[in-house]
């Protein structure tokens, strides 16, 4: 089940960008690894006193899964494709109004090319 959720340095990048999802998994600053959480956690940015979620602090990363993050691109109107598959590897490509503003390089796994993807995703933010 852990697959399911980025990788360290894209929850950090997440979190300077004050994307604030509710999140099953955390990384602890201390060490990289997943830890999973019963509880949805959240930073709080703009929340008071949320009931029903785990409120987290500057020394806890939250962990958005892969499909948390494409979704919450596609709201901002960036639309991270699935990579395709093909015979030098897996192709990444971001889209903008139906436009393919981005292609990535061949990656030899599915989840590589999604955390190139995501990865690029965020220097089109503000």
């Amino acid at each position: 089940m852990k697959n399911l959720f980025v990788p360290y340095e894209l929850a950090v990048m997440a979190k300077e960008k004050m994307i604030d999802i509710p999140c099953l998994g955390v990384y602890h600053h201390s060490s990289p690894d997943l830890i999973l959480s019963d509880i949805p956690c959240v930073y709080n940015y703009d929340f008071g006193n949320i009931n029903g979620f785990l409120k987290v602090y500057d020394y806890v990363t939250t962990a958005p899964t892969y499909q948390q993050l494409v979704d919450w691109f596609d709201e901002m109107g960036i639309d991270i494709e699935k990579p395709k598959k093909c015979e030098l590897g897996y192709l990444p490509h971001i889209y903008k109004d139906r436009c393919c503003i981005w292609q990535g390089d061949y990656f030899t796994t599915k989840q590589i090319a999604y955390n190139a993807s995501i990865k690029h995703a965020f220097t089109l933010l503000p």
